[in-house]
């Protein structure tokens, strides 16, 4: 059963970087994209807000499981909460993450938890994610260069480099014509088997969300084959979450 635990999913939909921009045809890339996603004061307002987002998935493993989705996010700590059935058996698996400690609960039994350096995978999965945050608020701990022109699918893209020093590269690739986020690329580790992946989340099908532009489907691949497919219900930003919301069961 542990090794069906199924994937995190923030997909760069729940947390918010600040970032600077060095490279002038970087920056054009960058500011055109904030403009698209709802302009830097309307994303600066999210920026210490938590989410909570609901939808559901279908995860491509075992002939395929569909599934729904909770997930609470905010302040580098999150909770991901799947209902699924498999061979008529339903279960429910929560991930929840409190900046010390990650814990993996099926059916409300604790089987899985990991501290210190285990956590470097999901630290590195956060970063990635943090890392297609849009608004530029002046963090000079982060460097953008262009990678240059490419395609998702049929869509063109102006591929953009984020660095962070001790930190793995990010790609983040935004649409040509509407400077929305089509992309992000990331390599990291799989914190189920500590190998080294490379995860692509394509997003499709934006809406305005709290007067900021969101996906509300999401396409994961991994190591070039489709992981998984979530289609986001409901999304909503809140100033605070429970303080219990991130306790294990």
């Amino acid at each position: 059963m542990r090794r069906l635990v199924l994937p995190l999913v923030a997909v760069a939909i729940a947390f918010a970087g600040a970032a600077r921009a060095e490279d002038a045809d970087a920056k054009k890339v960058i500011d055109k994209a904030i403009k698209a996603h709802g302009g830097a004061e309307a994303l600066a307002k999210l920026k210490d807000k938590s989410a909570i987002i609901k939808g559901k998935m279908n995860i491509n493993v075992q002939g395929g499981i569909d599934a729904t989705m909770e997930m609470y996010a905010g302040g580098k700590k999150f909770k991901q909460d799947l209902k699924f059935s498999i061979m008529g058996m339903d279960i429910n698996q929560v991930v929840g993450y409190d900046g010390k400690e990650l814990w993996i609960a099926l059916n409300g039994k604790v089987v899985q938890t990991k501290t210190g350096k285990d956590l470097d995978a999901i630290k590195e999965t956060i970063h990635a994610e943090e890392m297609a945050g849009l608004a530029l608020l002046g963090d000079k701990d982060l460097e953008f260069s262009t990678i240059g022109e490419s395609k998702v699918g049929e869509q063109e893209v102006i591929g953009i480099k984020v660095s962070k020093k001790d930190r793995k590269d990010v790609s983040l690739f935004f649409d040509k014509k509407t400077g929305l986020l089509a992309k992000v690329e990331s390599r990291g580790l799989d914190f189920q088997t500590n190998e080294e992946v490379n995860d692509e989340r394509i997003m499709h099908d934006y809406k305005k969300m709290d007067g900021v532009m969101k996906p509300t489907r999401v396409v994961m691949n991994r190591d070039g084959k489709k992981f998984l497919e979530m289609e986001i219900t409901e999304q909503k930003y809140v100033d605070k979450l429970d303080d219990n919301t991130f306790d294990k069961p």
